[in-house]
């Protein structure tokens, strides 16, 4: 059986990644600041540029929408 080895990346330069990617739809991976935003959304939401929204009002898994938006690689792991 042939193991695979997981490349570790930051939290932070797989958020940078993923703004990159989500800059070209008008959008932004924010952290939520403030105990009632982080009630409400979670630690991250996706914000629209032009108008300042959040989108959709539910919390983000920062990996797995990485990984829809191919900003993490199968070989690659968040380390926090």
């Amino acid at each position: 059986m042939v193991k695979t080895a997981r490349v570790p990346v930051t939290l932070k330069s797989v958020i940078q990644r993923l703004n990159r990617k989500l800059e070209k739809e008008e959008k932004m991976l924010k952290a939520a600041r403030g105990a009632k935003a982080k009630h409400l959304f979670g630690d991250y939401v996706v914000v629209d540029i032009r108008n300042g929204y959040v989108i959709p009002p539910k919390p983000v898994d920062v990996e797995k929408l990485a990984r829809e938006v191919g900003a993490l690689r199968e070989w690659e792991e968040v380390v926090r």
